[in-house]
């Protein structure tokens, strides 16, 4: 299991139990300790829970707001698998809108191989994405972003 799949899982344990011990995560997991601990420095960096003596606690949205990286890795499988095929929908010479998001971001990450589309995005994050994409204008409201 990579790092990114065992810190969802510990995030939604996390949601749902409020707190977690690092010797219960072990078990959960099979890792080591420091593994578990090095998971939950992460996520702590990330404003997602606090760390304790011997594990973490959950950190409620009126104690901190979520930066777009820490975003981007809740539930991001799922996101993945949203992408993907809402992305298998665009067809070549397609003119489509991305509002801002994580999930939206990775529609943009599925798409850059396709030929003459247009993506209008009020997104920085989508707008840098797509940039590299020979073949996908990109219009940033506001303007358009030269490739």
């Amino acid at each position: 299991m990579f790092a990114e799949e065992r810190q969802e899982k510990l995030l939604s344990i996390l949601r749902e139990k409020r707190k977690v011990a690092v010797s219960e995560m072990c078990d959960v997991f099979n890792v080591s300790g420091a593994t578990i601990r090095a998971d939950l420095r992460q996520l702590e960096e990330e404003g997602l829970l606090t760390r304790t003596h011997g594990g973490a606690v959950l950190r409620t949205r009126a104690s901190f707001e979520q930066a777009s990286d820490a975003r981007e890795i809740v539930n991001l499988s799922a996101k993945e698998r949203i992408g993907q095929r809402a992305a298998a929908l665009v067809e070549d010479g397609d003119i489509i809108v991305l509002d801002t998001g994580t999930t939206t971001l990775h529609i943009a990450r599925n798409i850059r191989d396709r030929q003459n589309v247009t993506v209008v995005t009020n997104d920085y994050q989508i707008a840098r994405e797509l940039e590299a994409s020979p073949s996908i204008q990109t219009i940033l409201l506001g303007g358009i972003v030269k490739r």
